[in-house]
């Protein structure tokens, strides 16, 4: 359909540019590229209703493909359905176009129009169709010098399609005004599609990056990747589902990592669910599912299940299923299932399954204390009487074994 000055063109039908006709719901083969609409000049004006459809296939050889071509202070206005990329392969050197409003045009997909690439060409409305793998480069719409471009309605990639744009704008032409103010979805890269109805994600920072539904990158270089995650730290990453890393430097993989940090951390890691929740200090580590929660202080360390929570100090250890729990003191170190839990006081040391528990009290903390084990207690004591002999300065902490009899 061609549009010369003051001319005004409807489409209640259906227009195919760049293909031969079919019966819909199949693939097509490229003709060479195609132009459904030219509208040229002020006054001229394209309506493609609400029974309209335009079907166009990716251009051949160096022939571009248009759904419309609107320019010279022409208008479109699409209420209908406008397929793109109805064909699996053309010419990769060029670029395929749905809508290009250039030199004063106005083009807007009004509401309840949709326009989708990378689909089966319709013949009625609301046919079935089905995914057409596209490679060629695609502008769904365009907007060039002096141009307006709106999108009320629908603007859909295909999940087989690659290299496509949704709204484009030549920012190094005159004056552009283009406003999306209805949805966008779809495409991406080849492998890579996210299908989600849920608000879109943010990278506020400044050379940030933000991947998943609702996920914020809110600082410079923060990565926030996963449903609702969250990096607010400088330099800081969040992975997985509701994970949050809050201070400079934090990072956090796991569904509900690092929620609860503070901004004033900083250099925190956390690995698996739940992981590192609540902490409140610098470069303190845990790896495993619900492990280093409730922590303040400095350079903890846990590995395990559940290990290594509710600590208060610097420089604690542990490693084994719930070991560490519940230590109010410095550099104590636990190793084993429940391992040097519940300890009040520093350098004390704990290995083996359920060894060092219950040791001293908020009232009165146990620091350099021997074993109860017997033969612990007398290797203990020989090596402090030999440290003692040599005058060494040397301090030996509490040191519980448990043989498991």
């Amino acid at each position: 359909m061609s549009l010369e000055t003051g001319a005004r063109g409807i489409n209640n039908g259906v227009i195919n540019a760049g293909f031969n006709g079919n019966t819909g719901n199949q693939a097509v083969k490229n003709q060479g590229g195609g132009w459904g609409v030219l509208a040229d000049g002020a006054g001229t004006t394209f309506l493609n209703s609400q029974k309209g459809i335009i079907n166009v296939a990716p251009g051949g050889g160096y022939s571009e493909s248009f759904a419309a071509v609107l320019s010279n202070s022409a208008t479109g206005l699409n209420q209908g359905t406008i397929n793109l990329g109805v064909a699996p392969e053309g010419y990769r050197g060029i670029i395929d176009w749905g809508v290009k409003a250039e030199s004063g045009a106005t083009f807007v997909n009004d509401v309840g129009g949709t326009i989708f690439w990378g689909r089966t060409p319709q013949y009625t409305a609301g046919q079935a169709t089905t995914p057409v793998a596209t490679s060629t480069f695609g502008v769904v719409t365009y907007a060039g010098a002096n141009a307006d471009l709106e999108n009320k309605g629908t603007i859909a990639i295909g999940a087989q399609a690659e290299r496509v744009w949704g709204m484009l704008a030549n920012l190094h032409s005159s004056a552009v005004r283009m406003v999306n103010s209805g949805t966008i979805s779809g495409g991406g890269i080849k492998y890579f599609h996210a299908n989600s109805t849920a608000p879109d994600s943010q990278a506020i920072g400044l050379d940030s990056v933000a991947i998943g539904p609702q996920a914020v990158a809110g600082k410079q270089n923060s990565l926030a990747a996963g449903m609702g995650a969250t990096a607010q730290g400088t330099n800081s990453t969040a992975i997985g589902v509701g994970s949050v890393a809050m201070g400079q430097g934090d990072l956090y993989i796991g569904n509900g990592a690092g929620v609860g940090g503070q901004a004033s951390s900083r250099d925190n890691s956390g690995f698996g669910s739940f992981a590192g929740q609540r902490v409140n200090g610098g470069v303190n580590i845990a790896a495993g599912a619900r492990t280093g929660n409730d922590v303040t202080g400095s350079a903890n360390s846990a590995f395990g299940a559940e290990a290594g929570n509710s600590v208060l100090g610097d420089s604690n250890s542990a490693v084994g299923y719930t070991a560490g729990q519940a230590v109010d003191g410095d550099s104590n170190a636990a190793f084993g299932t429940s391992a040097g839990s519940k300890v009040f006081g520093n350098r004390n040391i704990a290995i083996g399954n359920a060894a060092g528990q219950n040791v001293g009290t908020a009232a009165a903390p146990v620091d350099d204390t021997a074993s109860s084990c017997p033969w612990a207690r007398r290797m203990w004591r020989a090596m402090r009487s030999s440290c003692d002999r040599s005058s060494s300065t040397w301090r030996w902490s509490f040191f519980a074994i448990s043989t498991g009899r």
